[in-house]
């Protein structure tokens, strides 16, 4: 078996700390022009507004995989329908 590369050791740590961390509650997905606007729960009661554009954007890590996978599509068909638009509008 040959030894992991520096970037699947990196993932591995990623997704042990995703495992480790405490999960958020995700309240309301909404789109908002060419973003979206995330409210979730935070495990100590605080509520967090997230303006999404990327899957990269800092907190997703504290929400549970098929809330992430949610967004995740949601940002998919929102990109797609701005895409579609522009290319109607040309």
């Amino acid at each position: 078996m040959t030894d992991p590369t520096d970037h699947e050791r990196k993932l591995a740590e990623k997704a042990a700390e995703r495992a480790r961390a405490p999960k958020a509650r995700l309240l309301h997905v909404r789109p908002s022009g060419a973003v979206l606007l995330v409210s979730m729960s935070m495990p100590d009661g605080t509520l967090v507004l997230l303006r999404v554009q990327s899957m990269d954007t800092p907190g997703l890590e504290f929400l549970a995989d098929e809330d992430r996978s949610r967004i995740a599509g949601g940002l998919s068909t929102m990109h797609q329908r701005l895409h579609d638009g522009a290319d109607h509008a040309a």
